[in-house]
């Protein structure tokens, strides 16, 4: 194997130990993910104003407590990186964070050309909106 497909390997691997892992956080981020992609199509759910009304009261907080959840997982990944190399520097940081975007990136775009699929279908053209491609550049007009 070439050094670089041995780089490429280690950019693109996460190694986890099951051992320790914390399910109440799996959990959390399960209904997290859920009340999000239910509150973005609750309009398609009018027969439940209830559950709509009470999904708008608490959503905020379960938003609040997302971004503390990543945030801690987060720096909990970067603390155990420092442990485990006994240095922290730019290419620990590099690394760290293009494994990260490795793996959110993927999605976006994916969700990003449904989401726009979409809106084709309904007759709204939003790929030819300069809107949309803002949008791929994370750049909001």
């Amino acid at each position: 194997m070439n050094k670089d497909a041995c780089c490429s390997k280690k950019i693109f691997t996460i190694e986890i130990d099951y051992s320790k892992r914390i399910y109440g956080f799996d959990v959390f981020r399960g209904i997290g993910v859920f009340i999000v992609v239910y509150g973005h199509g609750r309009q398609f759910t009018p027969f439940l104003p209830t559950f709509n009304s009470f999904l708008s009261v608490i959503g905020f907080w379960l938003m609040d407590l997302f971004f503390i959840q990543s945030g801690y997982l987060i720096g909990s990944i970067l603390i155990k990186t420092y442990e485990k190399e006994k240095l922290f520097n730019l290419k620990t940081a590099y690394n760290f964070w293009i494994r990260r975007w490795l793996r959110t990136l993927p999605t976006y775009y994916l969700v990003l050309i449904i989401a726009g699929c979409l809106w084709m279908l309904q007759g709204n053209y939003i790929f030819l909106k300069l809107k949309f491609i803002g949008y791929l550049f994370f750049y909001k007009q």
